[in-house]
């Protein structure tokens, strides 16, 4: 299934009695999912280290606070952030 979407290829196979034993591996370093609805929350910028760093602490701010805020009522949510560096391109 995952061979079929495109998501691995075979990368080597070898003999194991009467059987093919094939050796899958991934065909990107980073997949990246997005619904919908998801087209404005992926943001790719430049950042000097200063601000990265200050981006980054916001975004641990704001996992805390969302943790401090946890009821046994309501419904689950869940947070899906992150400041990493982008792969260059030349």
């Amino acid at each position: 299934m995952l061979e079929a979407a495109g998501l691995v290829r075979v990368v080597r196979t070898r003999k194991v009695r009467a059987l093919t034993e094939s050796i899958y591996g991934r065909v990107a370093r980073l997949f990246l999912l997005k619904g919908d609805d998801d087209e404005s929350s992926h943001v790719r910028v430049r950042l000097a280290p200063a601000d990265a760093r200050r981006f980054q602490q916001r975004v641990e701010r704001l996992r805390r606070d969302i943790q401090g805020s946890a009821t046994s009522e309501g419904d689950e949510y869940e947070l899906v952030a992150a400041l990493f560096p982008a792969e260059m391109r030349s």
